[in-house]
Formats: structure tokens, C-alpha cells, sequence
């Protein structure tokens, strides 16, 4: 007799992972419509999550000052971009190795409700960039409580 095991996670998780990576690899080369990006543009890591009354963003910049950062929210996309300063090198040093990246970063999201552009709060701390972006009320959904028919 064979064991029957359900399958609890989403199936096609791989192709949404493949879809993130789709995108990076598109918003590094066509940012803001032009056809080519820069060579020194790169693309932080960030995480999104929903809660219930808004959408959180939170995006790695360790080394970045936060006035060296932008951000926006258009038509419920969300654009991040910058610059990581290039440090000079020092002669009197002998580097075995850079790996750091510098130059300018971009990043785009579009968030799939509608929100509230005028109530958007970014906050930096500890090389890390906080965009919270509320959901507009009408978006937030509503739970609909089902009650029994009474004969």
C-alpha cells in the first residue's frame, strides 16, 4: 500500500521565482524605457510583503547614505534608485580584492493594488531602506462573515 502525501506548498513556485529573476534581469536593461542601462547600474536585493493595510519594502544598502537615494511612486510603481559612491583607491594599499559593487542602482515594483501615494513613509536605518505604502481603504478588501439560512 502506497503512502499518499499532499503536496502543501504551490507546485509552480519555480515559476514565480523565475518571473522575479525575468524582471531583475529586464529592469537592469530597460529602466525607465531607455533601451540600454548604464554598465555600472546594479540591482540591491529587497524583500515586499503585504499586510493587511499596506505593502513594506525593505532594501539592502549597506554603505549608502540615504541622501543618495530616491525614491518614488507612480501609477503604483514603485522606483528606488541611487548611487553607491566609488571609493578611490589608495596607492598605498594593495588590494587583493574588490568586490563591492558602485555605481548607480535601480530598482522597480509594481504593487498590485491600489494605494495610498500620499501617505508613502521611507525610513534608513543600519544600510537597510523601510518603504511602507499604504493600501487605500477601498482596497483592503472585507471579510464577509457567512451565516446559516434559518428554516
Amino acid at each position: 500500500m502506497r503512502n499518499v502525501v499532499r503536496w502543501t506548498e504551490n507546485p509552480l513556485r519555480w515559476v514565480d521565482a523565475l518571473h522575479q529573476q525575468m524582471d531583475d534581469v529586464f529592469n537592469r536593461v530597460y529602466q525607465d524605457g531607455s533601451e540600454v542601462a548604464k554598465a555600472s547600474t546594479w540591482a540591491p536585493r529587497l524583500d515586499l510583503v503585504e499586510t493587511e493595510g499596506a505593502y513594506e519594502v525593505k532594501v539592502d544598502l549597506p554603505g549608502i547614505a540615504p541622501e543618495n537615494v530616491e525614491v518614488n511612486l507612480n501609477d503604483n510603481v514603485l522606483t528606488i534608485q541611487g548611487e553607491r559612491k566609488v571609493e578611490t583607491e589608495n596607492k598605498e594599499k594593495n588590494y587583493h580584492r574588490i568586490e563591492r559593487v558602485s555605481g548607480t542602482f535601480y530598482r522597480a515594483i509594481t504593487l498590485p493594488a491600489k494605494v495610498d501615494d500620499e501617505a508613502v513613509q521611507a525610513s534608513f536605518e543600519h544600510g537597510v531602506l523601510h518603504v511602507v505604502v499604504p493600501k487605500k481603504p477601498e482596497s483592503r478588501g472585507k471579510r464577509i462573515t457567512v451565516q446559516a439560512k434559518q428554516n
